[in-house]
């Protein structure tokens, strides 16, 4: 039997987890981003 209260309750653990599935992914993209422009910097100041 469903309570009126499980299905919000559902939904806002599914959306914790894909906020915090969001933030791990976009963390990861900007670790990325950031190594790559600051390897491409250290290799550009390496070269002149």
């Amino acid at each position: 039997l469903m309570t009126g209260s499980a299905p919000a309750r559902w939904k806002e653990a599914n959306l914790d987890r894909f906020a915090r599935s969001l933030v791990k992914v976009a963390g990861e993209n900007a670790r990325a981003k950031i190594w790559s422009y600051f390897m491409n910097g250290y290799n550009r100041g390496m070269a002149t």
